[in-house]
């Protein structure tokens, strides 16, 4: 008797343990309404930037790298990410807006720390100011579209003032 019942114990302990496990993982990553910073090259980036910005004629536009900031909109059970990054293009007639958003594998973020007293510049301009306390940064590197949709929209009405 005492054999048979450490037996559907330790099953249970296991399925316990490999439940929580999983779920640190989930957690471990990011949540929703967080920031994942993007760095997008490659052709990616050539696609992008003819998206969101007049290009400069006749400059290459070899070894670019655009850098976004993306929220996080929402974690499923297996952890996997669903990131979107939005731009409004006001200064274009018609006004556009410009979409990336997918899914991510999270084991595809790397995370890294600006300790406290990091100097942060809001522009090249800028002076300096001093961080408060540790930042947690979670990165990403896209250099193609699998998994996400890159999308340019077009207003088509708009009400108000």
């Amino acid at each position: 008797m005492g054999l048979k019942m450490k037996m559907p114990i330790a099953a249970i302990l296991l399925a316990l343990l490999s439940t929580s496990l999983l779920a640190q993982q989930a957690d471990s990553v990011a949540k929703v309404g967080e920031l994942v910073f993007i760095k997008v090259t490659g052709d990616l980036a050539k696609d992008f930037a003819k998206r969101i910005s007049p290009l400069p004629e006749g400059r290459p536009l070899d070894g670019l790298k655009i850098h976004m900031a993306a929220a996080v909109r929402d974690v499923s059970p297996d952890g996997t990410l669903y990131i979107e990054y939005l731009q409004l293009m006001r200064d274009e007639k018609p006004i556009r807006l410009v979409t990336l958003a997918g899914k991510v594998d999270p084991r595809k973020i790397t995370t890294d720390i600006m300790p406290k007293g990091s100097k942060v510049y809001s522009s090249p301009e800028a002076e300096p100011t001093l961080t408060t306390e540790d930042y947690l940064n979670r990165r990403l590197e896209l250099t193609d579209l699998r998994g996400f949709k890159l999308r340019t929209w077009t207003l088509a009405e708009e009400l108000g003032e």
